[in-house]
């Protein structure tokens, strides 16, 4: 290798070669070792170029965890085509609006997929060349090409592609939560710098055996990179069931794993738990939101002192700043509702461009050699000082951890004052009768809202708490509880609803958007 990084290109094929016996994915029965992702990888890249894939083309994937998931992104980079992995939470519209943004060459999808992508191979306003399908019992669809087949077809010596550091590796799309989702583009530099990050933030030791169950087209996609780097092991799982995920845990010996933060909840109370060998279980990260110190103490006690949380957003994968696992102290509340410290490779500063908002409050603001190069769709390239800003509202508190308050759309008006809704959530989920709770804002006065522009704080709004309940609990019941621990008035829930779950996105967060829909 020069003086500069190498291309993701390059990366995979050293990396593949280095630790060819170990095993390098897991799947149900099935057991693939590096030297056979390296084989298929190779064949599968020979394969996109005899079907006209150039430099530069998207490669689609929409399919549920399995090993053909990685096999095909590392397959789209070995042949210099831009990978574009997608969540497979995803719904078909969202599905349709990337394919035609990332103005994809090839999809290829899962047997859960098969309708959609049939849906899509009809419609003639798509401009793909091929439709690539993952066998399984179900009746495979007429024209879509076999995986399997392509596989025998070609050899396994990748072709010899020279993409450069700066080029476009991969495209990941953002939540959507304001409006349609964004292409993300991503360098194979920064990628790759980005995955040194996660080995090195998130104590991740040469072979780890890496449980998955969160969609590759998100976060664990990037993790699932940087195990493999490490020579470790990803054992994949389709989807999070409390009891198989620690029966897993037992029977594979899992060290490392990660979890949106509800999912750890929902973990602590599977019955299973205290009867279940766990101790091979080093590190458990977790992001999306912070852990109640009830919850936490309640993890400690079951799991250990294996925590770690992260904050880091789509333009800046995963890693902004980390609480690490001598941070996850129950007696330190304080310190559990920070998102940690910035990562090595991340600088944070807080900005307030408007004058809005008060004391040492203001936008997050990211400077990262794996920031994105910027939005596809929007032509709109990264300034010259690489900062991303966040639309989330935080703070640095004096020993220069980072708190992030809430999404700035999503910050209540009430009486004139804001109410930042995560300071009310961590008062709120601390009552013993309450599991889940999310924090909106309603309009006052509905019959005066009218027609509004997109920002919120322009309306006089209504706290409103909607909370999953572990038992019964009236509102007057809250109120008092907030009063004791604290809150102001204007911060305090008006109104309530009970519901059984909270709504949650593709991407593992609540879905604030969704809630708000009925009275806006």
């Amino acid at each position: 290798m020069n003086n500069q990084i190498c291309s993701l290109t390059e990366f995979y094929d050293k990396l593949l070669d280095r630790y060819k016996s170990r095993t390098a994915i897991k799947f149900r029965d099935e057991e693939l070792s590096y030297e056979t992702v390296e084989e298929q990888t190779g064949q599968l890249a020979n394969a996109f170029r005899s079907m006209g894939v150039k430099a530069g083309d998207s490669v689609v994937i929409l399919m549920n965890n399995r090993p053909e998931y990685p096999i095909t992104e590392i397959a789209a980079i070995r042949a210099g085509a831009t990978a574009v992995p997608l969540n497979s939470d995803l719904d078909e519209d969202t599905i349709r609006f990337v394919l035609n943004d990332s103005n994809a060459r090839i999809l290829a999808v899962g047997p859960t997929f098969f309708s959609v992508g049939k849906n899509i191979q009809k419609d003639s306003s798509f401009d793909l060349n091929h439709i690539i399908g993952i066998e399984a019992e179900t009746e495979f669809p007429i024209g879509f090409h076999r995986f399997s087949e392509l596989l025998s077809k070609t050899g396994s010596d990748a072709p010899a592609v020279t993409p450069s550091a700066e080029d476009v590796a991969a495209i990941y799309y953002t939540g959507g939560t304001t409006g349609e989702p964004k292409g993300v583009m991503h360098t194979h530099r920064g990628l790759i710098l980005n995955t040194y990050s996660h080995i090195a933030e998130l104590e991740m030791g040469k072979r780890e055996q890496a449980l998955l169950t969160t969609p590759l087209g998100h976060s664990a996609g990037y993790i699932a990179r940087a195990i493999l780097t490490q020579g470790g092991t990803v054992v994949l799982e389709q989807e999070y069931e409390p009891a198989k995920f620690l029966k897993t845990i037992a029977d594979e010996q899992i060290t490392w794993s990660f979890l949106a933060s509800t999912m750890i909840s929902e973990l602590l109370d599977t019955s299973t738990i205290n009867e279940t060998d766990t101790s091979s279980l080093e590190t458990l990260v977790y992001g999306a939101s912070s852990i109640p110190s009830s919850v936490l103490k309640e993890g400690i006690e079951k799991l250990g002192q294996i925590f770690i949380q992260l904050y880091g957003l789509t333009e800046v994968p995963n890693l902004v700043s980390v609480l690490s696992k001598s941070g996850h102290d129950p007696e330190q509340e304080d310190t559990l509702l920070s998102a940690g410290y910035p990562v090595q490779l991340a600088d944070v500063s807080i900005v307030d461009r408007e004058n809005r908002w008060d004391d040492d409050i203001g936008e997050i603001v990211i400077t990262s050699p794996y920031s994105m190069k910027g939005y596809l769709s929007q032509n709109a390239l990264v300034s010259e000082q690489n900062q991303i800003f966040t639309g989330d509202l935080g703070r640095i508190g004096d020993s220069g951890r980072l708190y992030v308050l809430d999404r700035i759309q999503d910050v209540i008006v009430s009486n004139g004052q804001f109410v930042f809704p995560s300071e009310v959530e961590n008062v709120v989920q601390r009552h013993p009768n309450i599991s889940q709770v999310s924090i909106i804002g309603i309009p006052k006065d509905r019959e005066k809202l009218g027609v509004i522009s997109g920002d919120r704080q322009n309306v006089e709004q209504i706290v409103k708490a909607v909370v999953a309940v572990k038992s019964d609990i009236q509102l007057d019941t809250l109120q008092a509880f907030c009063r004791k621990e604290g809150l102001d008035d204007f911060q305090i829930p008006q109104t309530m609803d009970t519901v059984g779950k909270l709504p949650e996105t593709p991407y593992g967060k609540i879905d604030k958007k969704s809630l708000r829909k009925p009275y806006w």
